[in-house]
Order: C-alpha cells, then structure tokens, then sequence
C-alpha cells in the first residue's frame, strides 16, 4: 500500500540533521515494518518508508529499532511520499543514545 502525501504544518522536515542511512525495524501497534532512519538529531528522526508497508499518519507513535541504537519510541510528525519525519516521545531519554551513537561515529554535535 503507498503511503499518502500528509504533512504536518507544525512540524518542519529537519535537513540539519546527520544522514546516516541505518536498516531499522519500524513496530506499530499491529504492524512491523522494514525501513531505513534517514538521518537522526536531537529531537528525533527521518525515516524512509517502504512503499508497501503499513500506512502511517502524523500522531502515530511506534518504535524504531535500529543497531546500534536499540529502541526509540517516536512520533510521527510529518509524511511525505516515503519520507516521514518523527519526534522523540521521551528526548531526556533519547538524547544520550544519539549523542553516544553521533560522537562514536565520528559526527559533530552541536
């Protein structure tokens, strides 16, 4: 099923953060899906979606699993295509795993 074209005017695409193009397992409340997070920051993350999986819609919260991230419960803000762009449930929780993961690659962080 393609995903639809939705966007979420209270969220923007975020194109400063860090591409780094991880394999990651999207878990919704039904559904498992297989994707790539597109770039990870701060607040949260892009995703790139497979055309032919669950449909989602800003306000869906899921799971991202991805090595050598582990679990980061989302929100999805914002859909495009097969982009989407989602923003961390718990960020004082989130953070110290994206800078942990950022600065072991090798990635600045401001």
């Amino acid at each position: 099923m393609e995903h639809p074209v939705s966007f979420n005017a209270d969220a923007e695409e975020r194109w400063d953060r860090p591409v780094v193009a991880l394999p990651c397992t999207v878990l919704t409340d039904g559904a498992t899906m297989q994707a790539v997070l597109r770039d990870i920051g701060h607040g949260g993350v892009g995703l790139i979606l497979p055309p032919d999986g669950p449909v989602l819609a800003p306000g869906d919260h899921v799971a991202v699993v991805a090595e050598p991230l582990g679990t980061l419960k989302v929100e999805i803000r914002w859909l495009r295509g097969d982009r989407a762009g989602a923003q961390f449930l718990d960020e004082d929780a989130a953070s110290p795993v994206v800078v942990g993961y950022l600065s072991a690659s090798g990635i600045a962080t401001a």
